[in-house]
């Protein structure tokens, strides 16, 4: 599965400056817990490096985008973690953009966003919310806040789909499973996505779409002839969106392709 992906997400450098010498796990429990809380909030993508050099703490990953860090996308788990550097005498971080990710994705610059997507696979290092119209990343520092300041769920979804599209994908161990998981719309990876684009659909009053994959089918003609799995309903694109989706329905919100055997 490929998407047309722009250059845009950003390696970056944090830095972190203890004011005097003391106790270094505190300080690396500090700059754990804040890095981790950007994670989830997608502010940083993947895992960080922290490397310490006497008062001096750096840590390495990636952003969505150039403007992912700045305090105006912080939740309050976000500044509850600076909170707990400044308890520790840490300042920072001081952030140093060190140039895009070959073969990642953009994030959504529209004007306004009318419909979202949720998706992701096994090699994907963006986060797995999209704007439909663009196909850019949504990320969840763009979300409104939530009760809980988190949309509880999301990444949960992200990590098991991930999971399930590698047993898929590496045709052994699980690989019936993980098929299932991904393909029908009664699994329990489906539900879970589909309760993660109901809560997002609450906080955004936006439509927000689940892919169902179509691993295998008989024949071309049986599979333009097959509606959506839910409402029964005739859901065959004309034009593949983004080059991958060919199945659209717009009232329950489901996409999916022509079988990947026969596509």
């Amino acid at each position: 599965m490929q998407f047309n992906y722009h250059r845009n997400m950003h390696a970056v450098e944090l830095k972190f400056q203890a004011s005097a010498p003391g106790n270094a796990d505190e300080v690396h429990n500090a700059i754990t817990t804040f890095t981790a809380a950007l994670v989830r909030n997608d502010n940083l993508v993947q895992n960080s490096l922290i490397s310490d050099q006497s008062l001096t703490w750096t840590v390495h990953g990636i952003a969505p985008g150039p403007d992912a860090l700045k305090e105006s996308y912080w939740n309050k788990y976000i500044h509850d973690a600076a909170a707990g550097l400044s308890a520790v005498s840490v300042n920072g971080p001081d952030v140093r953009y060190l140039g895009v990710i070959p073969e990642t994705g953009s994030v959504c610059e529209c004007e306004k966003t009318e419909a979202l997507l949720l998706f992701t696979t096994f090699m994907q290092l963006e986060p797995p919310l999209r704007c439909m119209e663009c196909n850019g990343i949504f990320p969840t520092y763009y979300l409104p806040p939530s009760a809980s300041g988190e949309p509880v769920g999301l990444r949960s979804w992200a990590s098991n789909y991930q999971a399930c599209d590698m047993l898929q994908m590496n045709c052994s161990v699980g690989e019936r499973f993980g098929t299932r998981q991904l393909s029908n719309l009664h699994s329990e990876l489906t539900r879970s996505g589909l309760a993660v684009c109901a809560m997002i659909r609450g906080m955004t009053g936006l439509p927000v779409y689940y892919y169902l994959l179509r691993p295998s089918g008989r024949s071309r003609a049986a599979e333009m002839r097959r509606n959506c799995p839910n409402c029964g309903g005739t859901w065959t694109l004309e034009v593949p969106l983004h080059g991958l989706f060919d199945c659209r329905c717009d009232k329950c919100h489901l996409l999916s392709n022509i079988a990947w055997n026969i596509r």
